[in-house]
């Protein structure tokens, strides 16, 4: 089978390049971590902007389906949303769900009134504007409608606190101090194919995970399976929880591929497995982590000096280096250095400017 792999920019989209070695795998973005690996046939750069020209961005991807008959297209980064709004005009098949469930998903106000309704604990939360009469009497937390990597998240004390930019819309939602655990699911029609669940041990910022292990979590799994019941969802799907107590609660939905993927093995055929339906059995899963952030995090903020934080760099298999295919592990400084210089040109966090061409803000497109 050909499969096109989009967002290549992400470590997630080389993981998934590699445990999908038995197919021929392509890649596409406007920069990619996994150009000259091992694990994919031919490499495409994307010249078009999907939240600046989303035809252009169609022509671009259908030419390259054309050209290598592709059998599947599957998005990884924020170009899902994009992706679920022209699946069907895409020539070939789509590991996406449909735009309306899709935004529904990573609208954090809809998503928390999503879960609400279906009874499942949540954080108070309010949809906030400038013009907008709340109260705050307690620790809480402001962030934007549509955001990722936890950018723009901030933990305010009262309304005096609050610092928005008018165009977007927030949300403020009740602060829970707890431990944060992730999900990361392989669905198709509303049944769960692949699950795992990990804890936010080691993180970047507000949440943005850069070690991964499997927790076991039946728990977990059985939120996860009420959700994409109720929405008949077919395609990659992650959450975040935070736990207080013996409860979970949710916190907010990405509609795609998450790093929590890296768990699973190698040679794991997700493709098919999704094709025919069937459920993926994964009898050992593998720990990773985003290795040359945790060495860094370790030398300059001292958490060498913390026996378990040294312990699990030294057991967490690198992302992006593989002893086979080195070549990635290379790319990923150059990477650096062009998200570097567009954050300066930018003014934004090189977190956040990772996505500035493909996120999607609630515009109109």
């Amino acid at each position: 089978m050909n499969i096109l792999i989009l967002g290549g920019r992400a470590p997630v989209a080389l993981h998934l390049a590699r445990i999908l070695s038995m197919h021929n795998v392509f890649i596409a973005d406007s920069v990619i971590l996994a150009k000259n690996s091992r694990a994919i046939k031919e490499s495409f750069k994307i010249v078009s902007k999907p939240n600046k020209d989303i035809e252009a961005y169609l022509k671009e991807i259908n030419n390259i389906i054309r050209k290598n008959k592709i059998d599947l297209v599957i998005p990884t980064c924020e170009e899902t949303i994009y992706i679920s709004m022209i699946r069907n005009r895409l020539e070939c098949n789509v590991l996406v769900d449909d735009f309306k469930k899709i935004l529904t998903l990573h609208n954090k106000f809809e998503f928390i009134n999503l879960c609400e309704e279906l009874g499942l604990k949540t954080p108070k939360t309010e949809l906030y504007r400038k013009d907008s009469s709340i109260e705050i009497n307690n620790k809480s937390i402001i962030k934007p409608v549509f955001s990722r990597f936890g950018t723009f998240v901030k933990v305010i004390n009262n309304i005096n606190e609050v610092v928005i930019n008018e165009d977007n819309k927030y949300i403020i939602q009740e602060f829970i101090k707890g431990q944060q655990y992730c999900t990361y699911s392989l669905v198709k029609d509303g049944e769960i194919l692949l699950h795992v669940n990990y804890k936010t041990k080691h993180a970047i910022g507000m949440g943005t995970s850069i070690y991964y292990e499997y927790f076991e979590s039946s728990g977990l799994k059985e939120i996860v399976s009420k959700i994409v019941k109720e929405l008949n969802f077919s395609g990659q799907i992650a959450f975040d929880f935070i736990k207080l107590g013996d409860n979970f609660y949710l916190i907010e939905c990405n509609p795609r591929s998450t790093s929590g993927l890296t768990l699973t093995p190698y040679d794991t055929d997700i493709v098919e497995a999704f094709i025919n339906g069937e459920k993926i059995e994964i009898d050992s899963f593998t720990i990773t982590s985003m290795k040359v952030n945790m060495f860094l995090i370790g030398m300059f903020k001292g958490k060498f000096l913390n026996k378990e934080y040294r312990n699990d760099y030294k057991k967490s298999r690198d992302i992006v280096y593989e002893n086979k295919d080195k070549r990635p592990f290379l790319n990923q400084f150059w990477l650096v250095i062009y998200f570097f210089t567009l954050s300066l040109v930018y003014r934004r966090s090189i977190t956040g400017i990772t996505t500035f061409d493909i996120e999607y803000n609630g515009d109109e497109v």
